[in-house]
C-alpha cells in the first residue's frame, strides 16, 4: 500500500516561483483526458483536456484550499488526486498515466484505497495548518484503523497529539510509526525528546 501512494506523490510536484499567480499543470498518458476540479462543496468544475494549465486568476475559488483534480478518458479508469493548498505565486505538476479500463477489481480497489489515503492526508494536513487539531486527530484515528501500516500516518497522529501536549498518546503513536520503519531519523527524534520531556516532567513542553 505504501508504495503506491509513494508513486502517487511522486507525481506531483509543487514549488513556488515569486509571483502573486499559483498555477496547476495536468499532463496525463495519453493525452486529450477531460479534467474536472472538485472544490470543498464537492461540485465537479470540468476546465479542460490534458495537456492543462490551470492558474488561480480563472478559478480563485479553487486554490483556497486543497482541491481534488479528476481525470477522465474514454476507455481507461478514471484518476484522481488530492492536491494541498498551493502558496501564492506557487506552481504544481501532476503527471497521470492512465490505464486501460479492463483491470482486476483487486487494482481497482488499491487505486480507490489509495485515493482515500491521500486525500485523507492531505485533508489532515489542512486542518493542522488551520489549528483545527481534534478534528485532525479523529480524521487520523479514522485513517489509521484502515491503513495502520501506513508510517505516514503515525508520524502525523503523534505530531497532532505532540501539539495537544498529550505527550502519552503522541509517544505511543511514534513508537508504532517506528516499529513499521526504524530508520525514520525524525520519528527516532521525537521519541527522544518526549521520553527526555517526561523523565524531568512537563518542562520545555
Amino acid at each position: 500500500m505504501l508504495s503506491l501512494v509513494s508513486k502517487l506523490l511522486m507525481g506531483i510536484s509543487l514549488f513556488s516561483i515569486g509571483c502573486a499567480t499559483s498555477s496547476l499543470r495536468v499532463n496525463s498518458a495519453p493525452e486529450g483526458a477531460e479534467v474536472s476540479l472538485i472544490s470543498r462543496d464537492r461540485t465537479p468544475v470540468k476546465v479542460g483536456k490534458t495537456p492543462l494549465d490551470i492558474d488561480s486568476r480563472n478559478f480563485p475559488e479553487l486554490f483556497q484550499d486543497s482541491m481534488q483534480v479528476e481525470v477522465t478518458k474514454e476507455g481507461f479508469s478514471p484518476l484522481s488526486v488530492v492536491v494541498p493548498k498551493l502558496p501564492v505565486g506557487g506552481v504544481g505538476r501532476i503527471n497521470l498515466n492512465l490505464q486501460t479500463a479492463e483491470l482486476p477489481k483487486v487494482c481497482q480497489n488499491q487505486s480507490e484505497s489509495t485515493n482515500v489515503l491521500a486525500k485523507g492526508i492531505a485533508d489532515a494536513a489542512s486542518l493542522v495548518s488551520r489549528k483545527r487539531l481534534d478534528e485532525a486527530s479523529r480524521l487520523l484515528e479514522d485513517l489509521s484503523s484502515k491503513f495502520g501500516t501506513v508510517p505516514v500516518i503515525h508520524d502525523l497522529l503523534g505530531n497532532v497529539y505532540f501539539l495537544q501536549k498529550n505527550l502519552d498518546r503522541a509517544l505511543e503513536s511514534y513508537r508504532r510509526s517506528n516499529r513499521l520503519n526504524p530508520n525514520n531519523i525524525d520519528t527516532l527524534r521525537m521519541i527522544e525528546r518526549i521520553e527526555k520531556v517526561q523523565g524531568r516532567g512537563t518542562a520545555g513542553v
